[in-house]
């Protein structure tokens, strides 16, 4: 196989795993239309990763917070594994930590690949 082949299979395999973390990623992630910034901080968090359209607060400014979405996330998430054993997320969020990795090493193979095909000899 030459070297331009075994690239582009890497860069495939890249674009699979990447792709598997997204979709397990939309798995953990909860769409709200609104936050609002004067309630208790975790209030809001259903999911893992929760994203929120607009951002209210107790400011009486009303250009103070942008239209830009917003993320909140469980105090418990980029902990490997969830600690909470009882969370409804427990296995979507342990599958995106291993499709995470899956993308993290697929990553590494393809930087390594093209760190020796430059490699003088």
């Amino acid at each position: 196989m030459s070297k331009f082949k075994e690239y582009r299979n890497l860069s495939k395999d890249v674009r699979e795993k990447r792709n598997a973390m997204h979709a397990a990623r939309v798995k953990i992630t909860s769409y709200k239309k609104e936050c609002f910034l004067g309630k208790p901080e975790y209030s809001d968090i259903v999911a893992c990763i929760n994203e929120f359209e607009r951002v209210y607060g107790i400011c009486m400014n009303p250009n103070a917070y942008e239209d830009t979405e917003f993320t909140r996330f469980c105090p418990l998430f980029d902990s490997e594994p969830c600690m909470d054993r009882k969370c409804p997320m427990f296995p979507e969020n342990l599958d995106y930590i291993v499709a995470r990795e899956r993308y993290d090493v697929a990553v590494a193979r393809r930087r390594e690949f093209a760190k020796n095909l430059f490699k003088s000899k």
